[in-house]
């Protein structure tokens, strides 16, 4: 089920939205109306993006996500990221030191790429642990340009 709160920010596509149905289906990209956004989308490469018009979004391979939201936040500063979260599932040091995007763990992205362990009651039983139950549940966070990015566009 799709949290109203998600529904809206896809309705609205600005910043952009990247939707993550999971690693089977390619990603949704959402994008404000622009003539160039397929050339945008494509970036040079030999794929192409392809319209889905059942969602009004366009369809890239999962494998860009990374890229695509690093472009997409480079142009519109700020890049909604929605992905499935599973209530029950472990955050662990896998995902505190990651350099990627991708988060699939529990914290929604919360914790993801800090390089530290996050405040509270975390017991580390191995840099993966990981496990699920229960049925799959989407979050959205935001991501935005960081400090340093900022000062470079100026």
């Amino acid at each position: 089920m799709i949290p109203e709160a998600v529904r809206t920010l896809w309705r609205r596509a600005n910043p952009p939205v990247i939707f993550e149905r999971g690693s089977r289906n390619p990603l949704l990209v959402r994008l404000p109306y622009g003539e160039g956004n397929f050339d945008f989308l494509r970036g040079g490469s030999q794929r192409r993006p392809s319209w889905n018009p059942q969602f009004g979004a366009w369809e890239l391979p999962r494998s860009w996500l990374n890229r695509i939201a690093e472009r997409l936040v480079a142009r519109w500063e700020g890049v909604w990221i929605v992905q499935r979260r599973y209530e029950n599932l472990v955050c662990a040091p896998a995902c505190w030191n990651a350099r990627g995007i991708d988060c699939v763990c529990s914290c929604g992205g919360v914790n993801h790429g800090r390089g530290c362990e996050p405040e509270g009651y975390w017991y580390v039983v191995s840099d993966t642990l990981a496990f699920a139950r229960g049925e799959a549940t989407y979050s959205a966070r935001l991501l935005t340009r960081g400090p340093k990015q900022k000062e470079q566009k100026k």
